[in-house]
């Protein structure tokens, strides 16, 4: 009766285990779902300064310094493709996430003729990232100590030999 009912406390704590692991993965498919939506804004407003529809904007930048125009292109190029790949969830997604975000804070850090919708996306992208990531860091934390301590209990349940 006692394995029994030690079985059974083992199959109790590994289901509600697995139904807060769940939560948070719907968790961050939720938040790279909403930051897959602002990239997708960023990078209108991307294209609509390449395409000149702000054209003075777009002018003082790429007469600032034809490096800021190289990175607004690539911007350009690369966000909606970072778009679909955080909506998507996959791992390329977050590389390029990581990637453009390095990006977008050289380009605040060096050019001066940004144009300030840019600068204000850069910085909470950055930010952004930088919350996943600590989120990321939290969950991978928690879920390490909450598997060592299942260990550790099953460690103690075990029968002992004899």
């Amino acid at each position: 009766m006692d394995i029994i009912q030690n079985t059974d406390e083992r199959a109790i704590r590994q289901h509600a285990a697995s139904a807060s692991h769940l939560a948070m993965e719907t968790l961050f498919a939720t938040c790279l779902k909403i930051v897959a939506i602002f990239v997708l804004m960023l990078s209108i407003i991307v294209w609509s300064r390449v395409l000149g529809y702000h054209s003075p904007d777009i002018q003082a930048v790429f007469a600032a310094d034809h490096v800021a125009g190289l990175l607004l292109g690539a911007l350009a190029i690369l966000m909606p493709v970072l778009s679909v790949g955080l909506w998507l969830q996959m791992s390329w997604g977050l590389i390029l996430w990581a990637m453009i975000g390095g990006g977008l804070v050289l380009m605040n850090a060096f050019f001066t003729a940004i144009p300030t919708e840019i600068y204000i996306f850069g910085l909470i992208f950055g930010l952004l990232f930088i919350a996943y990531c600590a989120a990321l860091a939290v969950h991978a934390w928690y879920l390490t100590m909450s598997h060592k301590r299942e260990r550790a209990r099953e460690l103690e349940l075990s029968p002992s030999d004899q």
